[in-house]
This record gives structure tokens, C-alpha cells and sequence, in this order.
């Protein structure tokens, strides 16, 4: 696939020679929103003064009256010309964005909101949704991070004015992968050099959203148990446990099967990871745009995802929750890689595999 297919985020590309502050997450770990985060402040750093508040780790650290006492300090002493906020679901809530939003209006600044998973929505309260409207009024532009933000704020009937809908991709900087590569540990590099067709499934964590597992686990599990025979290995990369049980039960599924990797706690960037791969998967159940599909056609490589959101351009799509359709894709792509490899034969070349 083309790079140019890929479209990247614009919002901060006009920011130049200003103060600017970044609200949200840092890695590690390693996921959507951290590594976007990451990669806007390396390229707003070269033309702006920039200061970063990870607000987990914030937050985390001070109950939530001395997190926004640090908050408003923060922004009187930086005087911050542009605060780029994302995400609004974290504990800190509608006090936070409060004193962001009378901040910029009081000194005439620029807030820019960033949603980039809004499904907490669904769940806040009538008296939630009317405060976060009013609030929407100090914001200067709304930027929602894929179409299913969009639909969320239109379910929920959150205020939109003045907004763009836009990727999270931000392309790497290629001239750091032999450094983040020579940080991953020694027996990743050993699982990649076995034989047979790599798969790769990245999550930013271990959990249930409404009793269902949100990243797809569990079909990746059942996959690899229905291809028992065939020449095929998986890495599970996962940037953070978040739920003690539902990780002792991936755990207890992968414990006696050599073929499955989980590369835990990931610390560094995925892409180098994604290059050295045959296919990745996303069967997420609840997805925002998903950074790691993006990436993988980016460098070329074959992506199997889930229907859940509006997927970019030469992904092969299944049905949401429907284990079916993520094998009878997957045996598909089988085929042409494997052929690519070992014949010219997609056909032959599935014979090794029991048909979805």
C-alpha cells in the first residue's frame, strides 16, 4: 500500500512560535493515544516552547483537589498561548476541562479539544452531558479522532461547533528504529527469527467493556486453537495489564502453547515490531482508529480488523464479534502470503489449514 494513502493528522501543523500545552497521556505504555501524543510534541517541539502534562500520572500521584491546584499553577506560571487537551474521560473530569476553558477565555487563548474515544459517553448521566455542553462553549475547535467520535457526540447530543474529524496517524520517525529495536528484549528477537507466518495483535490493555473482551483475545486464542498444525506464530503485544483477571485468564489460555508470545508491558514504540511481521490482526469489539492499522499498511504489511469503525483503505474487514468471519479472513490471507513464500498456489498453500 502506498504512504501516501495514509492520512495524517493536521490539526497542529499551523502552530508556530507559540507556548503551547499538551494535556493527556505520555507512554509508556505504548498505545493509540500515548504514542499520538508523543509524536505531535516531537513535531511541535522543533518550531514551539511545549510542556506535557500526563495527566495519569498526575493524577495518580495527588488526590484530585492537588491535581487541579497543580493545573491552574501550571497554567498561570506557562501562560500557554495554545492548550492541546485530549481525552475527557479520565478521573479528573469536568473540573479539569473547567479550569482549562475559563483559563482560555479569561486571557484570550486557544483551547483545542482532542477526543479520541468518546463511548464513555454512553454512560455518563443527563447532568454530565448538559455541564460538558456548556463547557463545549470555551473550547476553540473541537478535533474528533475518526467518525465514530463524531457518531458518539451526535448519539449523546454533545455540542459540536467549529469541528474537524481526523486521523491519529502521525508517521514515525524511521531514523530511531535500529535505537527501539535494540531495546526490546533478547527473546523477542528469538520468537521472530522462528519459522512460519508471524501474526501480531497489539492492545493498550487487558479488559471487558459490557462483559465483552474489548481487543479480541479471545478470538486470537480460539484461532490458534483451530490452527494447531499449521506454520503460524503469534505475538501479543500489550502495553498494560488494567484488569488482574481477565490477564490471569489470557494467561492460563497461553501458558502451555510455545507458538503464543505476549510481549507484556511494551515499552517502546510497535512499528519496528510491525515491519517483521507477516500479518497483524485488530478484532477489537470496541475500537477508536486504531494507530496500529494505520502503521502496518503504512509499511506494507496485511491487515485483518474488525468493522467496528471506519477502517482506512486496504484493510480486509470482518464482522464485529463474529468469529466466522475473522477466521474465514484470515484463511483467505493465509493463503497469499504463504504462496508468496513457498509456490504460486494460493489454493495449494491453504490446504495446511482446515477450512473456515
Amino acid at each position: 500500500m502506498s504512504k501516501d494513502v495514509i492520512s495524517e493528522s493536521q490539526y497542529y501543523k499551523n502552530t508556530v512560535d507559540k507556548r503551547v500545552l499538551i494535556i493527556g497521556l505520555e507512554p509508556p505504555p505504548f498505545g493509540g493515544v500515548s504514542v499520538h501524543i508523543q509524536r505531535v510534541a516531537g513535531r511541535l517541539s522543533k518550531n514551539n516552547k511545549i510542556q506535557i502534562i500526563d495527566i495519569i500520572k498526575e493524577f495518580n500521584r495527588t488526590s484530585k483537589f492537588t491535581y487541579l491546584f497543580f493545573l491552574a499553577k501550571k497554567l498561570l506560571s506557562f501562560k500557554p498561548n495554545v492548550i492541546y487537551y485530549h481525552v475527557l474521560f479520565l478521573r479528573s473530569g469536568l473540573g479539569e476541562f473547567l479550569i482549562l476553558g475559563l483559563f482560555a477565555k479569561l486571557f484570550n487563548k486557544k483551547l483545542i479539544l482532542i477526543e479520541h474515544s468518546a463511548r464513555f459517553l454512553y454512560k455518563r448521566s443527563r447532568f454530565y452531558k448538559f455541564c460538558l455542553n456548556k463547557f463545549m462553549y470555551l473550547v476553540n475547535q473541537q478535533v474528533l479522532i475518526g467518525l465514530p467520535m463524531l457518531r458518539a457526540y451526535q448519539d449523546n447530543k454533545i455540542i459540536l461547533r467549529n469541528y474537524v474529524v481526523e486521523s491519529a496517524f502521525v508517521a514515525p520517525d524511521l531514523s530511531y528504529e535500529h535505537i527501539i529495536l535494540s531495546h526490546y528484549p533478547a527473546h523477542v528477537h528469538d520468537f521472530l527469527a522462528r519459522p512460519g507466518i508471524k501474526i501480531l495483535m497489539n492492545a493498550s490493555k487487558f479488559g471487558l467493556w459490557d462483559g465483552q473482551d474489548i481487543y479480541g483475545f479471545d478470538f486470537c486464542l480460539k484461532l490458534m486453537r483451530d490452527y494447531v498444525e499449521a506454520p503460524i506464530c503469534l505475538i501479543m503485544a500489550v502495553g498494560t495489564i488494567h484488569d488482574q483477571a481477565h490477564y490471569r485468564f489470557v494467561r492460563e489460555q497461553i501458558k502451555h502453547d510455545s507458538r503464543i508470545f505476549l510481549l507484556l508491558n511494551c515499552e517502546q514504540e510497535l512499528w519496528p515490531l510491525i515491519k517483521r511481521v507477516d500479518i497483524v490482526v485488530r478484532p477489537s469489539r470496541h475500537d477508536t482508529y486504531g494507530i496500529s492499522v494505520a502503521e502496518s499498511l503504512f509499511f506494507g504489511v496485511p491487515v485483518i480488523a474488525s468493522d467496528v469503525t471506519d477502517r482506512p483503505v486496504g484493510c480486509v474487514l470482518f464482522k464485529t464479534g463474529n468469529y466466522k468471519s475473522f477466521k474465514k479472513s484470515f484463511y483467505e490471507l493465509y493463503g497469499k502470503i504463504m504462496c508468496k513464500y513457498y509456490c504460486s498456489d494460493a489454493k495449494s498453500c491453504r490446504r495446511s489449514l482446515p477450512h473456515a
